[in-house]
């Protein structure tokens, strides 16, 4: 084989070599699978439709009852995020507001209320008797699980 011939085949090579090093990312980006819409984690609702198989008619319900839900709880948020932006915004006066702090425990205080209200509606009103059983441990898990990232200070 000729040195000539033998440079050519190396050069065919090295290119085909780059030029697969060039595909892989393309191909690794466009071929991985998807994350699932919404996190790692299914939204509760979804859990508790899926773990409890609620049929059609117990799904319209426990839906109803969670969109009247979300409603409220929306407000309350709200007022929450607007009363936690003035507490802290206290910070470069150094002294924190005892009555935002209080009627911050106020809003949370009522939020949980009202979840706390909002599921055992679902439990008398949407789920079967045998369906309570297992919607006591589905409600367990969820509140188990961790609620969105976690804020701290900067390590």
């Amino acid at each position: 084989m000729s040195t000539n011939n033998l440079q050519k085949k190396l050069w065919w090579i090295i290119g085909i070599l780059i030029g697969l090093n060039l595909l892989m990312p393309i191909g690794y980006f466009l071929l991985r699978p998807k994350p699932p819409k919404g996190g790692l984690h299914p939204p509760p609702s979804h859990f508790l439709e899926k773990e409890l198989d609620f049929d059609k008619e117990q799904m319209q319900a426990y839906r109803e009852l969670r969109n009247a839900h979300r409603k409220k709880i929306d407000g309350i948020h709200k007022a929450l995020a607007q009363l936690k932006r003035r507490f802290f915004g206290k910070i470069k006066d150094g002294i924190p507001s005892d009555s935002l702090l209080s009627l911050i425990s106020q809003q949370q205080q009522q939020m949980d209320r009202l979840t706390f209200e909002h599921f055992s509606n679902v439990r008398e009103n949407s789920c079967t008797e045998a369906q309570r059983p297992d919607f006591d441990e589905v409600l367990e898990e969820v509140f188990r699980r961790p609620k969105g990232p976690r804020h701290g200070p900067p390590k």
